[in-house]
């Protein structure tokens, strides 16, 4: 959305005219289709254990981007529903790259973390890259904890630390707008209107809805021990 307030992205244009390179399907998806999640390209976690990548596997960018690349085909044609897929954000960390010649880290810091003062956010993308003071990631199997590392250099749609406080700045920004416009708060917090007005809660990479007769926005997530 900041490279759209930039003039540099079209949101409504195909996907294609930024990153042909990793599109196999024929059907015509949008930037803003990724965003809002109603692509009907399937996850890449899903592809990958279809693939025989097993969890402790170390999986990276440009294999995801490849094995995404390789579909010839879609979940259900585009904008009819809604279904979360990974894929989408992997895509779009790659539209990023491509129209600000950065990595998706270095722009994230430069445009949202240093303005915003979140000195503890950064974006992961290599596994076996140290961060400090960074928590590990356990999980429980019944009977007890065990260590549950994290093997991704995948990014975009996983990989970005932060901590409790440097979050708090980030959800500020929905409320008072500091390194954006009020129409793009607007659009990314307004769930897209599906074909047939399938029922619908999803906005860009965000969901809202209401509890209460109070508004909301929240996007949930986790890998691991990590939530």
């Amino acid at each position: 959305m900041l490279l759209r307030e930039d003039g540099k992205l079209d949101i409504d244009a195909d996907v294609r005219e930024y990153i042909p390179e990793y599109i196999g399907f024929k059907e015509p998806v949008t930037v803003r289709d990724l965003m809002n999640n109603d692509t009907g390209i399937r996850d890449i976690f899903e592809l990958a254990d279809r693939s025989g990548v097993v969890n402790t596997d170390a999986l990276d960018q440009d294999y995801a981007l490849r094995l995404i690349g390789k579909q010839k085909g879609l979940n259900f044609p585009p904008r009819s529903r809604h279904l979360y897929s990974n894929s989408n954000f992997i895509l779009l960390a790659s539209v990023v790259e491509k129209l600000s010649g950065m990595t998706l880290g270095e722009f994230l810091d430069k445009r949202i973390f240093k303005p915003l003062g979140m000195t503890h956010t950064a974006v992961r993308d290599k596994y076996w890259t140290c961060l400090d003071h960074r928590s590990a990631s356990y999980q429980d199997n019944g009977y007890n904890y065990y260590y549950a590392p994290l093997t991704y250099s995948i990014y975009g749609t996983t990989s970005l630390n932060t901590t409790a406080h440097d979050l708090m700045k980030w959800m500020d920004n929905y409320r008072t707008p500091k390194i954006c416009s009020e129409e793009t708060i607007r659009i990314m917090t307004t769930a897209a209107v599906l074909e047939g007005n399938a029922p619908n809660t999803y906005a860009c990479g965000l969901r809202e809805d209401y509890l209460e007769g109070h508004r909301y926005i929240k996007h949930a997530g986790e890998d691991a021990g990590f939530r």
